[in-house]
């Protein structure tokens, strides 16, 4: 996804400067202040967020790891918050930096709370909520810190 979410962030800078990447071979153009997202670069897109939520779900589904029933609900939910977050992403129709960085930032944190709260049957929910919560107060913490301003990093 990195591929996917820098390739649109970086379509304007990498197109002058004949960076070649997925994005740009797929037909990802900024002209001015539009961009257009082409229907097969969306699809790859969203293709591998689909795949990497399946992923998501095998060790309930073939491995038998004990879960609750609400943890799956809570997985669903981050799911489509996920999938919700990678769609407005790829809708986008003006370029715009900063809110680009506002989805790629906040679909980082709904993509790496999924492993916490993959692993609440097996670890508990205690420690699967502080594994969540301990890189968001981080990141809260730390960003104004180094002159950034939260959701809007240096990428």
């Amino acid at each position: 996804m990195n591929a996917i979410e820098g390739g649109i962030k970086d379509a304007e800078h990498d197109k002058k400067y004949g960076v070649k990447n997925i994005a740009l071979k797929s037909g990802v153009i900024v002209d001015h202040k539009n961009i257009i997202i082409p229907k097969k670069f969306k699809a790859l897109s969203f293709g591998i967020r689909l795949f990497s939520s399946l992923l998501i779900l095998i060790p309930f589904l073939f491995y038998g790891i004990s879960f609750y029933p609400w943890q799956i609900i809570i997985l669903f939910i981050a799911i489509l918050i996920m999938l919700y977050l990678n769609l407005k992403l790829l809708t986008i129709k003006e370029f715009n930096r900063n809110i680009i960085k506002k989805y790629i930032s906040s679909l980082s944190f709904v993509r790496y709370s999924l492993i916490p709260i993959m692993l609440i049957s097996t670890i508990g929910i205690i420690y699967s909520t502080i594994l969540i919560i301990i890189p968001i107060g981080w990141y809260i913490i730390f960003t104004p810190l180094s002159g950034e301003k939260l959701l809007k990093p240096r990428m």
